[in-house]
């Protein structure tokens, strides 16, 4: 870029002013451009109609005419390429309003050809100017890129610090062709976005300049980036709900992008802004190997009962203890695998993926490692149990440390061990009434498929009916409910976001209201809104509701006495019959 001094005008109605120039290498007709901020500078005002500007000099108002012969030989260069076609001029010849006879039309010069045979009203206009080889070689371009109808397009999104590209794509034979691209830059606090939310404004920004393709075409976006979770969280912004909204009208599907293909055409885009590229494809700060948590153990048993002791340290330091009061009698051995059991069950509950453990039991490290065999039938459990644990992280470590390395962890089993009353309110202390082997697992015999069955399969996996119709009518429904945690929620306008259950839940809920402990045998829509403002859902709620006040005995024996006429009444002319 190159800041150049210009002069506009004739003395002495003339101004000098500095211009930002960006040189390109690149065949054009053109010598210079000068943009909207250089004419802001000038304080020009345009007229297209006349083909000049005025603009205000300390001489006077200063005027610079155009010329429309001039113009035309500079649109006809644009045609000829690789011609250049360079004018000097200090004087243009004025145009005069109303002399339509000196403009230069362009329709004479443009050619018509139909799009597909077998679709004529799809015409494309081209120069009539051009080589007839050059005039074949783009109609041949064109009938490539023109998508069928019906068919499924392919979205690649890419961002950089300040700028955002979109590439819309159509498959042929394998071959990926393209279709448009879109870019824009990023104003303000969209700069501070994530990388990750940078590509939501890009989706938006290209439905909104490619609206007639997102309209008549099943929309593809492929990218290594979680966009449908960034749109479906709870915690969104209002502006990820507004853009989650207006992107619900369409079709659009969201796919796992395998390889690179244009997805280079849409990184290049972003780049040519002059900035400087996030590369999508390196791992991010969110996908880099996460530092594994570190988790101390250790179980004490004494004549006053057993207890186990936790010490969950995060990466960045921060310190988390917890003390557990074994409510039955166990044995040394025991506790130690009851504290390792319930350490991997709080550091799963509280989503941890990669944990390692620390514990001064040299039994249980080396038989969770399989250097010792467990021979007892209690620990053979134990161990099962400890496997089934171990299963559920991604990264799993344990070592034996020295006692001396393990103090605070034993500090808390004993304490817990011996008694917990006077323990600082900062550690937590659980009661386990029973040995984590003899807990019964309780599964649901009830399989059939719910209501919230089609929302949970597309919010999870993407998965659609084979009805389009059906398919078009969860993906519409999906903006108002959010799936995390295995739970389903539903958005709600002044409330929190409400919980999801089904009808038989509903109705625990609803007799829990209307009849439980402050039960006040409200009616039916009073009720309903009870539930909702407690924050459950579900579709049924005020038939439902309706239903249980109809049925409760307590709500027809006390309910007020109805004056009102079972039926409409007929009006006699004479008290008295055939009087």
């Amino acid at each position: 870029m190159i800041t150049l001094m210009v002069t506009v005008g004739q003395a002495p109605k003339c101004r000098t002013i500095p211009v930002n120039f960006v040189v390109v290498k690149q065949q054009s007709s053109y010598n210079v451009f000068l943009g909207r901020p250089a004419l802001n500078a000038l304080r020009t005002i345009p007229s297209t109609l006349h083909l000049s500007v005025k603009f205000p000099t300390p001489g006077g108002i200063a005027e610079v005419h155009g010329d429309p012969e001039v113009a035309r030989a500079f649109y006809l260069a644009t045609l000829r390429w690789p011609e250049k076609v360079v004018v000097q001029t200090t004087c243009l010849e004025p145009y005069i309003p109303g002399d339509e006879t000196q403009q230069v039309s362009t329709q004479d010069e443009i050619e018509e050809f139909p799009l597909r045979e077998e679709r004529p009203d799809q015409v494309l206009r081209i120069g009539a100017l051009l080589p007839a080889e050059e005039k074949e070689g783009l109609k041949a371009l064109l009938r490539e890129t023109a998508p069928d109808l019906g068919e499924t397009l392919f979205l690649y999104l890419s961002a950089c610090n300040e700028a955002v590209s979109a590439v819309l794509v159509r498959e042929d034979g394998g071959a990926q062709r393209p279709v448009y691209y879109v870019s824009r830059a990023l104003q303000g606090p969209e700069t501070r976005y994530t990388p990750a939310e940078k590509l939501v404004p890009a989706l938006v920004h290209a439905a909104r300049k490619l609206r007639p393709y997102f309209q008549a075409h099943s929309i593809a976006v492929l990218t290594d980036q979680p966009l449908r979770q960034i749109l479906t969280k709870p915690e969104v912004s209002g502006r990820m709900i507004k853009w989650a909204v207006e992107l619900a009208e369409h079709d659009i599907s969201y796919q796992p992008r395998t390889t690179i293909k244009a997805q280079a055409l849409a990184d290049f885009l972003a780049d040519g802004a002059g900035l400087t590229l996030t590369e999508l494809d390196s791992p991010s700060k969110d996908v880099r190997p996460k530092k594994p948590w570190v988790l101390f153990v250790d179980g004490a048993s004494s004549k006053e009962g057993s207890g186990a002791g936790l010490l969950l340290i995060s990466p960045t330091g921060e310190e988390l203890t917890y003390a557990l009061r074994l409510d039955f009698p166990a044995s040394n051995n025991e506790a130690e695998y009851e504290a390792l059991l319930a350490g991997l069950r709080i550091a799963h509950q509280m989503g941890i993926s990669a944990i390692q453990v620390r514990s001064d039991s040299q039994l249980v490290v080396l038989q969770v490692l399989g250097e010792y065999e467990a021979k007892e039938e209690v620990m053979k459990k134990y161990l099962a149990k400890v496997r089934e644990a171990v299963a559920l992280f991604d990264t799993f470590q344990i070592e034996r440390v020295p006692r001396s390395q393990n103090k605070r962890a034993d500090a808390l089993s004993k304490l817990a061990s011996s008694s917990f009353a006077h323990l600082s309110k900062e550690v937590l202390v659980e009661v386990v009434k029973q040995k984590s082997i003899h807990q019964v697992q309780v599964l649901a015999i009830d399989s059939s498929a719910t209501w919230m069955a089609p929302l949970i399969d597309f919010l999870s996996s993407g998965a659609l009916p084979e009805n389009k119709t059906e398919a078009r009518r969860i993906q519409l429904r999906t903006a108002k409910y959010a799936y995390a945690g295995r739970t389903l929620y539903r958005r709600s306008y002044l409330s929190p976001w409400l919980k999801c259950v089904t009808p038989d839940e509903g109705n625990y809920v609803l007799r829990e209201v209307h009849e439980g402990i402050c039960a006040a045998h409200v009616g039916s829509r009073v009720l309903a809104k009870k539930c909702l403002l407690l924050g459950y859902y579900w579709p049924s709620v005020f038939r439902d509701a309706a239903e249980l006040v109809q049925k409760c005995r307590a709500c027809q024996v006390h309910a007020s006495l109805r004056h009102q006429p079972a039926r409409e009444m007929i009006p006699i002319h004479s008290p008295w019959p055939f009087a």
